[in-house]
């Protein structure tokens, strides 16, 4: 079991406190971080139990580095601390793209967060089927939670003693035991079909030398734009996933909204089936929120806490669809574990 210090603080750390249960073969000891934000992350440290260092006891302790990217910040903090460390025998764990931003040296110090499914590239464009459930989790774009209902998903699976092969957009899925998306979908200089392609044969390889009973795999991105600002990148990679396999079951998570009236279901409903080929079994609230900032032209996303749905609960409306809020985790898992068996009454007629 490796402990890792985290550097530095951003939404991430969140996720890997909340389910740090699911964890494979790493511990999160503490958290290193700007100094900006030391006033306030000492009583969110004490409130999730971990400790949180000082630059001196950052470079004297022996634990292993987790570095995060935290947007709109510069880079130099990380630069400085591959220097400092370049003679250590500290293991620092990060994303790939990390490699070329900070012009790191290759080294066998550097575990990239990254478990692509290897593959022979294919010479014929012949899509395989598969004999087995796939389930997509979709979402309205980034920050909705996505990852984390992969991460449920893998836990009930692992409870119902069905082997299931998890893909995770996130990279932070690596930490998790989980496969992740290969680097050849967010590529530039690869065609639409040949993606399809790839991805078809990369989800069939792993159905061929693992033998699932059911392969899970979360879109990265959103399903359809955000707002007149925002088009989630015209939702590229989800419709290259969605023609690479045929989904049996789907899971959307949007971002949190009061109430969600039942007759807004049917919409989304729609694009799910007709437009990616997903049937919608669930829909989950997640504890993001956006606001569109007409002057600026942009799109935020809000990180919500505990005492803001105290306040704010979710107004469930009657539907055919279960609709599971994100922000209660013990409930949201015992419904999406219903659903999950619902599922798998099914699964062997699919």
């Amino acid at each position: 079991m490796n402990n890792l210090i985290a550097f530095p603080y951003c939404e991430d750390i969140d996720t890997l406190l909340r389910w740090s249960d699911y964890l494979t073969d790493v511990k999160l000891s503490s958290i290193f971080s700007f100094k900006e934000d030391y006033l306030w992350l000492s009583d969110y440290c004490k409130r999730n139990n971990i400790s949180l260092i000082n630059s001196e006891e950052f470079y004297q302790s022996q634990d292993d580095i987790l570095l995060l990217e935290k947007k709109n910040y510069s880079f130099d903090k990380y630069i400085e601390i591959i220097q400092n460390l370049d003679s250590s025998d500290r293991y620092i764990y990060l994303a790939e793209s990390f490699f070329d931003i900070l012009d790191i040296k290759a080294s066998e110090k550097y575990v990239f967060l990254s478990n692509e499914y290897g593959i022979t590239i294919p010479e014929a464009r012949t899509l395989y089927d598969f004999d087995i459930p796939i389930i997509a989790v979709a979402g309205m774009g980034e920050n909705c939670n996505k990852f984390e209902v992969l991460l449920m998903l893998k836990s009930i699976f692992n409870k119902l003693d069905i082997n299931a092969a998890i893909v995770s957009s996130n990279e932070l899925g690596y930490l998790f035991g989980t496969y992740t998306l290969p680097r050849f979908l967010f590529r530039e200089d690869i065609c639409f079909s040949n993606k399809v392609t790839y991805t078809n044969r990369m989800l069939f390889s792993i159905f061929k030398d693992t033998r699932p009973d059911v392969i899970v795999i979360d879109l990265p991105g959103g399903i359809m734009p955000m707002s007149e600002y925002e088009n989630n990148h015209f939702s590229e990679i989800p419709l290259t996933i969605s023609n690479a396999a045929k989904f049996d079951y789907g899971i959307l998570c949007t971002y949190y909204v009061p109430q969600i009236p039942s007759h807004a279901l049917n919409p989304l409903q729609e694009a799910c089936r007709y437009k990616y080929g997903i049937p919608l079994d669930a829909v989950c609230i997640s504890r993001q929120k956006l606001s569109v900032d007409v002057e600026s032209k942009r799109v935020n996303v809000h990180f919500l806490n505990d005492s803001y749905f105290d306040k704010h609960p979710v107004e469930l409306c009657e539907s055919d669809i279960p609709i599971i809020p994100l922000h209660d985790k013990n409930k949201s898992f015992d419904e999406l574990f219903n659903v999950v068996g619902a599922m798998t009454n099914n699964f062997y007629s699919v």
